[in-house]
């Protein structure tokens, strides 16, 4: 059942949601180090190391480069003793989103065999399943969330995976959810839960403000074109049973 807010709660996450939809449509640039083509000849030597498919690099390079600050933030929001190097969450995202990518049955070029080795190479740099598999969830509520903020607009984003078609929506999106991130301290097991909230605080924003208010402060800035839908066709995701959401159907990550 759709989760029911407490009058000030719900106004918090409706005035959260606007400051979110506001970043997404005036994205502030973010000076970093971690730029695409960094994280992408990381990525190069990763692969000539580890002898995965090179054609993951060109099919979710700028996907993962744009998802590494996000993981970083995760990590260390999660306080866990890992070593943050950037080869370290580039290889994490980089798992995760294949993972993902398979259980979404997307053709992603990799083999379950090639998943297991990337997993190895985690643990030996200690990085276990169990840490992957929360950011494998946490990747899926971000998908859930890009499911209601876009489901109005002509493009088709289901999942995160879908997103990676559209770098000029991903980039400035992906930046707003790691503000998100770092103003309020998220972590891989706080990220589920207040992704689901903020979705709903999402759902409040478009019914007051017209459910085409995405779309056409979009057109503007893209070649999105719009595709409105009837208010009864709004995602039935029951948002209250996250844990069932957001179950894995892969038997890839195994805790150990």
């Amino acid at each position: 059942m759709t989760k029911i807010f407490k009058f000030k709660e719900h106004e918090k996450w409706h005035e959260i949601a606007s400051d979110f939809i506001e970043d997404v449509l005036n994205p502030t640039l973010h000076e970093s180090s971690n730029n695409d083509e960094n994280i992408i000849s990381i990525l190069k030597n990763l692969q000539k190391d580890l002898k995965f498919n090179i054609k993951l690099i060109f099919t979710f390079g700028t996907g993962i480069a744009s998802m590494y600050p996000i993981v970083m933030n995760l990590i260390q929001n999660q306080k866990l003793k890992v070593d943050l190097t950037e080869e370290n969450i580039s290889l994490l995202t980089l798992t995760s989103v294949v993972i993902l990518a398979l259980e979404t049955e997307r053709d992603s070029d990799i083999t379950k065999e090639e998943v297991k080795n990337l997993l190895t190479e985690l643990k030996l740099r200690g990085i276990g399943n169990g840490i992957v598999k929360k950011m494998v969830n946490s990747f899926k509520s971000i998908g859930n969330l890009l499911s209601i903020l876009f489901k109005n607009t002509s493009k088709t984003v289901r999942n995160l995976i879908d997103m990676f078609a559209y770098t000029a929506l991903l980039i400035p999106t992906m930046n707003a959810i790691n503000t998100i991130i770092s103003d309020y301290n998220w972590s891989m097991d706080t990220i589920i839960g207040n992704l689901t909230s903020l979705g709903t605080g999402v759902l409040t924003f478009l019914a007051k403000n017209g459910w085409d208010y995405l779309v056409k402060k979009l057109q503007k800035k893209t070649d999105l074109n719009p595709d409105i839908e009837d208010i009864e066709d709004l995602p039935k995701t029951d948002y209250g049973n996250s844990k069932d959401n957001l179950k894995l159907n892969t038997e890839l990550i195994n805790e150990q």
